[in-house]
């Protein structure tokens, strides 16, 4: 029954969520946390949420340390904390947790762009533009892996190292691709 009323109370925190009621869905996912204490994803939102509520944002950081204890290699989670340090003016901590998002999950446009975010944060504007255009190239190949299945080797460098070489390769000064 715990588990049923978890993911009640989650799809319902997710839904305030979505629509902004931020205070609301932190009690859901307070709620979910009580019956699973398990659910990383839960704590996780939880943090999104927090995230947005006035004077909250250290408590923020605890929920989504939460969910990288339960759950260490997901990376939307090292992005999230990511986020949150940010908020917190603790820009080198914000950009280790996006360099270990961007390990985890190296072809994931988020995370990429979470790291470009921090890097904004601590004023490190080439490399966040570096990164921007990291995360752009990996929206594009994931488009494209969409759109043509079977036509693009998704999951290997093969095919289009041409091309990330163009976009990932680009100067930071000149603003255009190579």
């Amino acid at each position: 029954m715990s588990d049923e009323a978890a993911q009640h109370a989650f799809l319902r925190g997710t839904h305030l969520l979505e629509v902004g009621r931020h205070e609301e869905a932190a009690a859901f996912f307070r709620e979910s946390i009580a019956h699973d204490a398990s659910y990383a994803a839960a704590f996780a939102n939880l943090s999104r949420c927090l995230l947005e509520i006035e004077g909250k944002k250290e408590e923020a950081l605890g929920a989504i340390d939460g969910a990288i204890a339960l759950e260490p290699e997901e990376s939307y989670y090292h992005a999230l904390r990511s986020m949150v340090l940010v908020e917190r003016h603790k820009n080198s901590e914000a950009l280790r947790a996006a360099q270990e998002a961007v390990r985890l999950s190296p072809g994931e446009p988020f995370t990429h762009a979470t790291e470009a975010r921090a890097h904004l944060a601590a004023e490190k504007w080439a490399t966040a533009e570096i990164c921007a255009r990291r995360a752009l190239y990996h929206r594009w190949r994931l488009r494209l892996c969409a759109k043509y299945p079977g036509q693009w080797r998704c999951g290997s460098k093969a095919g289009w190292r041409k091309t990330r070489s163009r976009w990932i390769g680009c100067s930071p000064t000149t603003r255009r691709m190579r």
